[in-house]
């Protein structure tokens, strides 16, 4: 059986993602998917926005929502700049999340995960990492090269 589409972009530091709520017969699709997602990601990185109709998941655990969108989802629709949506991408089993990610990312948003990404690994910092700032660095000019940021 088909599974569904979900709907994700980033705002205000969050990522936020929603999907259709399945009628009858469906249903068991739609709460496998929400109970996979407060199982995968803690209670203090996660909620649901009752107004949007969205649920909001901290950046830090991208890597887990995007294992459970690819369990029960068959694409995942990403919104860029002023809500216009890109092209469906499908995520193929076996891809790395964090890559798919990486490469729905709107290009306005790059810059931004490069600093944090930065921050976190720059050798001046207790938890720096002169060895993989080396290799972040070397790939985010890589990707600024690829993609014209």
């Amino acid at each position: 059986m088909t599974a569904f589409n979900a709907t994700v972009w980033i705002e205000d530091g969050w990522i936020k993602v929603r999907w259709p709520f399945c009628k009858r017969g469906r249903r068991e699709l739609h709460h496998e998917l929400r109970n996979d997602l407060k199982a995968s990601i803690p209670r203090s990185s996660r909620k649901f926005s009752d107004t949007e109709k969205c649920w909001h998941v901290d950046v830090a655990y991208d890597t887990q929502l995007m294992e459970v969108l690819e369990t029960h989802c068959d694409e995942v629709v990403v919104l860029g700049g002023e809500d216009e949506p890109a092209a469906p991408v499908a995520l193929p089993a076996g891809d790395d999340p964090a890559a798919s990610l990486l490469a729905l990312c709107p290009d306005t948003t790059l810059p931004k995960v490069w600093r944090v990404i930065a921050a976190a690994l720059h050798p001046d910092t207790p938890t720096g990492d002169q060895e993989r700032f080396v290799q972040a660095s070397r790939a985010w000019e890589a990707l600024r090269a690829a993609r014209g940021v």
